[in-house]
């Protein structure tokens, strides 16, 4: 399961979100797990606390001590970061104002 990598890449263990958000980014980035079927949320739920052992879960759902990390280059590989691109394209990114972060590679 490429969970860890996931985890590694996209969660921080501070702030504040809901256990949801997670879910959600989890089934985007990874298109294996994107069918409920694939793993449940009962699964994700205790892999997350396995992941960040000092969060806390409230009743409805609010996970304190774990947050959801935006992707620095959604076209890439989650272990591969934006700033691993080449350097022509970093700059094209970074000088796009309006699009800063946002990976343009075909």
């Amino acid at each position: 399961m490429r969970a860890v990598g996931f985890a590694d890449a996209r969660l921080q263990r501070n702030g504040r979100c809901h256990e949801s958000e997670v879910f959600a980014a989890f089934r985007r980035d990874l298109v294996r797990y994107r069918a409920p079927e694939a793993v449940t949320d009962d699964q994700l739920r205790s892999f997350v606390r396995n992941w960040a052992a000092g969060a806390t879960r409230s009743s409805t759902g609010y996970l304190k001590g774990v947050s959801v990390a935006a992707r620095a280059c959604p076209r890439t590989e989650l272990s591969t970061p934006l700033r691993t691109c080449s350097r022509a394209h970093v700059r094209a990114v970074v000088l796009r104002s309006a699009w800063v972060g946002v990976c343009t590679t075909p």
